[in-house]
């Protein structure tokens, strides 16, 4: 279940959180503003919040050993995670 759906806007859910996961949420948003989309998607594919924090922060073959919080930094990263997130969404590996 997506837990941002219960609430009205990705800012609200971020107040929300405990401090620690709220700090590293805003500095997801800060260093990428348009990784908002990929929050509200990848909380849905990995269930939780807590889940999506490790896979963004965990070095990932997909992208050639980079972590996907690197990756939505620089041009065109966004993309690419959003692409393995739908992988994993629908069980397409490899």
């Amino acid at each position: 279940m997506n837990e941002v759906k219960k609430y009205k806007s990705v800012n609200e859910f971020i107040e929300a959180q405990p401090e620690e996961i709220k700090v590293s949420l805003k500095n997801i948003l800060e260093a990428a503003p348009e990784a908002e989309e990929i929050f509200l998607y990848g909380s849905d594919v990995l269930g939780n919040t807590g889940n999506l924090l490790k896979w963004l922060n965990l070095p990932n073959a997909a992208f050639g050993g980079m972590a996907p919080l690197e990756l939505i930094k620089i041009p065109g990263g966004i993309s690419k995670v959003r692409d393995v997130l739908g992988r994993i969404e629908h069980s397409v590996y490899g």
